[in-house]
């Protein structure tokens, strides 16, 4: 399949900046130091060849785990009502369940069980804003979690992770290339 071209992939990020952030460098999460590139002025730039490998990585684990009938949970989380309804509108066109997190009022017994209704194979969590709790309780249920990670996020919580800023043009294209990933 074409997507899965490193070639293809590497200018594809690369023309769309999936791989510049914009955060503080006191604000980097140690965790994610070792896929920084460089960093010019406020901008931190990862390494995009290890994002290239990432994404086929993530890609051929989605398209195998899609093609044995794996359930993907996405995961949104009422920060960003856009981004949001982009990541509902991926689960949707994938075939996949979309759950709603919020931290508000959070109850982690009722978070649990919400999560094991659905018996999700994997979590993907695209905009890991206040998922801390989310991603504990993926971790006590040994469910997988395929996200993307900003710099000033614990990559340590994914089992598969995607180092990338989270503005809404990465997360489109994130979403886009999962669509084509998961449909049979």
């Amino acid at each position: 399949m074409m997507f899965q071209n490193f070639d293809f992939l590497y200018n594809l990020l690369k023309q769309d900046k999936t791989y510049i952030s914009n955060v503080k460098y006191e604000k980097i999460h140690r965790s994610m130091l070792p896929y920084i590139h460089n960093i010019r002025k406020s901008d931190l730039i990862f390494d995009l060849n290890f994002i290239v490998k990432s994404v086929l990585t993530v890609i051929k684990l989605m398209k195998a785990g899609a093609t044995k009938g794996a359930k993907f949970l996405f995961v949104g989380n009422n920060t960003d009502l856009f981004i949001n309804n982009l990541i509902e509108l991926t689960a949707e066109k994938s075939n996949q369940d979309f759950y709603n997190f919020t931290s508000k009022k959070l109850n982690y017994a009722k978070l649990r069980e919400v999560i094991q209704n659905y018996n999700p194979d994997f979590l993907i969590l695209l905009y890991p804003k206040n998922s801390l709790p989310l991603l504990k309780v993926a971790e006590e249920l040994n469910i997988p979690v395929i996200g993307l990670c900003d710099v000033n996020y614990n990559n340590n919580y994914f089992t598969y992770f995607i180092p990338s800023n989270l503005s809404y043009r990465s997360i489109y294209v994130y979403c886009n290339l999962f669509i084509k990933a998961l449909k049979n």
